[in-house]
């Protein structure tokens, strides 16, 4: 009998076709109250996006970003709470950072956080919580296609900035 980390991983590899070699772990429940562009910036209680802000339960710390659903928007949006452009995903001590993962006209699909051990971390969706490699979650030429497209863009704030708005 296989495990429920096995189940868990066969039944997300319809959508993420990488968890087979990169498998993913559950760190939390179903929710709707958050996505994954909010609990990268370690928020749990509203949903963050620039391009659906006139919705009542949505927030973005990027007023002028409103309905530019593009990376600057992302960018901008993330600088606000402390994150700065960086070159990669590589652990650096000290820094906590963040993915944006993008579709091929670099539009933003889905975001992680690296904890201090190095995994990441994100929410899929309005489901659950995960812990993973950023290639779980990744299109790429061996395992095919996934919705989120391509970790391309990275960002990082010190560790002891608190996080949110």
């Amino acid at each position: 009998m296989g495990s429920y980390k096995d189940s868990l991983n066969h039944a997300w590899s319809r959508h993420f076709p990488a968890v087979a070699k990169f498998p993913i772990a559950r760190t939390s429940d179903k929710t709707g109250d958050y996505n994954c562009f909010a609990y990268v910036a370690g928020i749990d209680s509203i949903n963050w996006c620039p391009h659906f802000i006139k919705c009542d339960d949505v927030y973005w710390p990027a007023p002028e970003c409103v309905d530019e659903n593009h990376i600057d928007s992302y960018l901008i949006g993330y600088e606000r709470i402390g994150f700065e452009w960086c070159a990669d995903g590589s652990l650096e001590a000290g820094w906590e950072k963040i993915a944006l993962y993008v579709d091929e006209k670099n539009i933003p699909q889905h975001a992680a956080v690296q904890r201090e051990d190095g995994t990441w971390q994100s929410k899929l969706g309005s489901d659950i919580d995960v812990s993973h490699a950023l290639e779980s979650l990744e299109s790429s030429e061996e395992f095919g296609k996934s919705p989120y497209g391509t970790a391309k863009f990275f960002m990082r704030r010190r560790r002891t900035q608190s996080p949110g708005v």
